[in-house]
């Protein structure tokens, strides 16, 4: 098989007829000493008569004939190519753990307008909280502020205190919602579209590319066959570019579908990164809402005297 591949690399187009010869010549190389030649070849492949054969050690079966030099050259020669060859090729790329449609990155898109409307919305009610609150903590001041009230009047004071507490701290929370969610997401909305649709505008182009040539290949190679004018050197160079172009054309795929992961990944982390800020913000306020009222004696005292759940659930 060796002798089949030299006999390729060097161009030439084996028949079935040269097939034999370089079989019938490897068998009589290895039943002989004697050189053969291959008339039809135009070549000698004999093993030098020069270099004596080495006579076989004591106790083994048969005689062994040694690689000639230029025998061995030319192995070295042809396993020297093919390491090359493997070294040249490129290894191949990790599978795309996940492909994109183009509906599913207009739903991605459509889940990301939804999830800024549903903030705004969020804000908006924290507004209204903040208002709310103020406006009971304002009320619970007028009832405490009655001369009848007597020593429910600091009870009422500090429950007011709470509920102004609550509606400072959900303004600010609105704000800082605003500032460091909604804003900077709304603005990588419109990049995050732009990226989406100019490469879905360039992958289309280039394969509509690529794909016309195909054609134009398929159809040379073809009318070539036709007019009784393509030769096996011929077919062969279409061949290659019509496998180039293929190949062009899947890497164009899978560039185009690798970028498209990377992108919704990075809009994905940056969302997480956002929403992140929001539980941290809101954490904080929360629980300095919740040490007030366990740090002030008067509102723990109210809180006892006037729990409506049990404490012990």
């Amino acid at each position: 098989f060796l002798q089949i591949y030299i006999f390729i690399k060097r161009g030439a187009h084996p028949t079935q007829g040269s097939i034999h010869q370089i079989f019938f010549f490897t068998i009589m190389q290895r039943a002989s000493p004697t050189p053969y030649i291959n008339t039809n070849m135009g070549q000698s492949t004999s093993i030098s008569a020069s270099r004596p054969i080495s006579p076989a050690p004591s106790g083994s079966h048969g005689h062994r004939r040694t690689m000639s030099g230029r025998a061995s050259i030319s192995c070295s020669s042809t396993f020297n190519n093919l390491g090359n060859a493997l070294q040249d090729t490129a290894p191949e790329p990790e599978p795309i753990p996940v492909i994109l449609s183009k509906g599913e990155l207009r739903r991605s898109i459509e889940d990301y307008e939804h999830l800024l409307a549903s903030a705004k919305v969020y804000r908006n009610q924290m507004i209204h909280l903040a208002t709310a609150a103020a406006n009971f903590g304002y009320a619970l001041e007028r009832v405490a502020k009655n001369r009848g009230a007597l020593d429910a009047g600091q009870g009422l004071q500090a429950t007011a205190g709470l509920q102004l507490l609550i509606s400072n701290h959900q303004q600010l929370l609105s704000d800082t919602f605003y500032k460091t969610f909604e804003i900077p997401l709304l603005e990588n909305l419109d990049n995050h579209k732009n990226t989406i649709y100019q490469s879905e505008e360039n992958y289309d182009r280039a394969t509509r590319e690529i794909s016309e040539k195909i054609k134009v290949t398929e159809a040379k190679n073809l009318m070539s066959g036709r007019k009784g004018q393509r030769d096996l050197t011929q077919f062969r160079k279409a061949l290659q570019d019509l496998t180039h172009q293929v190949d062009e054309l899947e890497r164009i795929k899978d560039d185009f579908h690798r970028h498209m992961l990377d992108t919704e990944q990075r809009n994905f982390n940056l969302i997480l990164a956002k929403a992140g800020g929001v539980v941290r913000a809101e954490v904080d306020v929360y629980e300095r809402i919740a040490n007030k009222g366990m740090a002030d004696p008067v509102l723990e005292q109210v809180g006892k005297s006037g729990c409506a759940y049990d404490k012990n659930n």
